[in-house]
């Protein structure tokens, strides 16, 4: 059995471990499982059933809490850094590489739990005939809402323990008290995560988080409580001649394990939801339009007719509009493509075949500027990358005509004609141009719920001439 004890374990793995393999070793080891998935993150060389596991159905929760975990401390070891060697320090620098590694790694694992969780029918959810078929038949309803609230069990999970009736008779003091020594680890709480205690726990935690970013000076607005109390990178840097590490290192510590303690009470919460959904609400309107489905229909007529639901594509992150014409002409030619972003960068990944090596490889990339301000986000120009299979260099293409021809004839070799400059072997210059993990093969954007990539019938079936991409760009853009 191989031991996980340092990061570099993780790359010496047997590279076709399976996810079950990894399950039965390391699933009950927390330390193990951390160490697992910050090498997934920063390392170039791990295992593809490491990313498998990590991001399979009952791992990917903790993955994200992990990774969340592990943000906020490399951040706390990129600022100490910063603050005691200097901000352009080597060793500054390779902290905050690997800092922005697992900040992207982070956002790609929040971003498969968001899609992968199931969520109840909107036009359901919207249906105003239905609840005026409720108003009008008011004691029946809740008739059959007490019914299926005790047949389902939920009527008895909400029903307060003697554990959640404490809580809830505390003072607000106490019990945000309370739930900061449960984001410290110092109590053993866990009745803050019964149902009754859900919308409690989530205004103490938000609290909570508005009192420490006062600490440290900054204001709590709407978007710092949607970053879950992420303190900004910028913000550090200002702050960086005046603020005490000792004095912050506490603070910004306490905020990262209150990200997770929101996140737990959000997926707490939405399972909840999503059960009184399925096992209630929506037994409930089938109850009632059958009993009366005449007036059901006559109150269909009198609404409106709803908007159409926009059709859910391939999730794609931030990204130029041009970019989704040339995810077109890659998906057409048959390249794998999966978008990669880091909150600053966005790359167009794109494979030939299982292996880049022998297959080939084009990447497209731009950067957002870091500088403007939100409302005047700009992107840089894209570079166009292909990976010279001759030679094993990468080179600089001159133009997007040149990524269409290049996405068509997939030659071994850059036609000169369309050779802007060969890539410096240099690490620097790849990291700009290449994904984070450009050595390995990982899938950072899947589709919802693991359904294939979406890729229109029509376009493979008529192909792309070579030229302008800017029909494409405005259909897909």
């Amino acid at each position: 059995m191989d031991n996980v004890m340092r990061l570099v374990d993780a790359a010496t793995l047997d590279p076709r471990i399976t996810p079950e393999q990894l399950s039965t070793r390391y699933g009950q080891d927390d330390h193990a499982c951390s160490l697992l998935a910050v090498a997934e993150a920063i390392l170039n060389r791990v295992p593809a059933g490491v990313t498998q596991w990590l991001s399979a159905p009952g791992v990917r929760a903790m993955w994200e809490e992990v990774l969340t975990v592990q943000e906020g401390n490399h951040q706390l070891s990129w600022w100490s850094k910063m603050i005691t060697f200097g901000i352009e320090h080597p060793d500054t620098l390779r902290a905050d590489r690997r800092l922005a590694r697992i900040r992207q790694r982070r956002r790609e694992a929040q971003f498969i739990v968001t899609t992968s969780v199931d969520r109840p029918v909107d036009g359901r959810v919207r249906d105003t005939a239905l609840q005026r078929l409720k108003d009008a038949h008011p004691q029946e309803t809740d008739s059959m809402l007490d019914e299926l609230r005790r047949l389902s069990g939920i009527a008895g999970d909400e029903c307060l323990s003697p554990g959640a009736e404490r809580l809830l008779r505390l003072s607000d003091e106490r019990f945000r008290d309370l739930a900061a020594q449960d984001v410290q680890g110092r109590a053993d709480a866990d009745e803050l995560r019964h149902p009754a205690v859900l919308a409690r726990w989530y205004d103490a935690l938000v609290e909570l988080g508005s009192q420490t970013f006062e600490q440290i000076g900054l204001e709590t607005e709407e978007r710092n409580i949607r970053a879950w109390f992420a303190v900004p990178d910028r913000y550090l840097i200002d702050t960086r001649h005046d603020a005490s590490v000792e004095d912050w290192a506490p603070k910004l510590t306490f905020l990262t394990h209150l990200r997770t303690r929101l996140m737990e009470r959000g997926r707490l919460r939405r399972a909840h939801d999503l059960r009184l959904f399925q096992q209630v609400h929506s037994p409930l309107a089938q109850r009632l339009r059958a009993a009366y489905p005449d007036e059901y229909v006559r109150y269909r007529q009198e609404e409106p007719s709803p908007a159409a639901a926009p059709q859910a594509g391939e999730p794609r992150p931030p990204h130029p509009a041009a970019f989704s014409g040339y995810a077109e002409v890659l998906h057409g030619h048959a390249w794998d493509v999966k978008w990669i972003y880091d909150g600053h960068r966005v790359w167009l990944d794109a494979w030939h075949g299982d292996d880049w090596r022998k297959g080939g490889r084009i990447v497209v990339t731009a950067a957002r500027s870091r500088n403007a301000g939100k409302s005047s986000w700009r992107w840089s120009r894209p570079n166009f990358v292909f990976h010279n299979r001759r030679s094993r260099r990468y080179t600089l293409l001159s133009s997007a005509e040149a990524l269409v021809t290049l996405a068509a004839e997939n030659p071994a070799v850059t036609p000169t004609r369309y050779l802007k400059a060969v890539v410096p072997q240099v690490r620097e210059h790849l990291e700009a141009l290449i994904p984070p993990d450009g050595f390995r093969w990982r899938h950072p954007y899947p589709s919802p719920c693991g359904s294939a990539l979406d890729r229109p019938k029509e376009f493979h079936e008529r192909g792309l001439p070579k030229g302008d991409l800017s029909g494409v760009a405005q259909r897909r853009g």
